[in-house]
């Protein structure tokens, strides 16, 4: 099912010109959308911003950023993902953000892009770096994003050894959020 909506202004400029769509996108990636913490940029809104969300979403899907050719829904709220190709292709035109710790995992996601988990052929296995690491500083509380800079992995392939190591015994979770220590 399409939507139609009628754009104005800078949405119908941005429909009809990539730069364009890429500098407003940039700026909206860095306020609106789940950036850090995720492997691509989310964007969820309430139902109050169904227009708002409804103009990004089509910007968007013209231009092939989108994970769906459909919004999806999250809780009853509208949500979507944005692709790797086309966060690369907003971050080429329009980077880098102001924010120098977005501007870090950023990097990140584009660094990792087309990679698939952490783990290369002559590496240690992810689990061995993360204990690794998490022993080097036996007093630190690791966040998963503290850990996926240091480590320039994606919070998929941490959270995943993250689970084998707590089973194990190795680390344990502190409270209902993602922070990490030894035991």
């Amino acid at each position: 099912m399409v939507t139609w909506i009628v754009l104005k202004g800078v949405y119908a400029e941005c429909l009809e010109n990539r730069e364009i769509a890429s500098k407003v996108m940039l700026s909206l990636i860095e306020f609106e959308f789940g950036f850090v913490g995720d492997d691509k940029p989310t964007l969820v809104q309430c139902k109050n911003n169904e227009q708002q969300f409804k103009a990004i979403f089509e910007i968007c899907r013209k231009h092939g950023w989108t994970t769906r050719t459909e919004k999806s829904f999250k809780k009853g709220n509208p949500y979507f993902r944005m692709n790797v190709r086309g966060f690369q292709e907003i971050y080429n035109i329009a980077g880098p953000f102001a924010d120098w710790k977005k501007d870090l995992w950023a990097r990140l996601l584009l660094e990792r892009s087309g990679k698939i988990g952490g783990c290369r052929k002559r590496d240690a296995p992810t689990e061995t770096k993360l204990l690794k690491l998490i022993q080097e500083f036996p007093d630190k509380i690791w966040k998963i994003e503290e850990l996926c800079l240091e480590l320039r992995l994606l919070p998929s392939s941490v959270r995943a050894a993250l689970r084998i190591l707590e089973k194990k015994g190795m680390i344990k979770k502190l409270g209902m959020v993602n922070r990490f220590s030894i035991l």
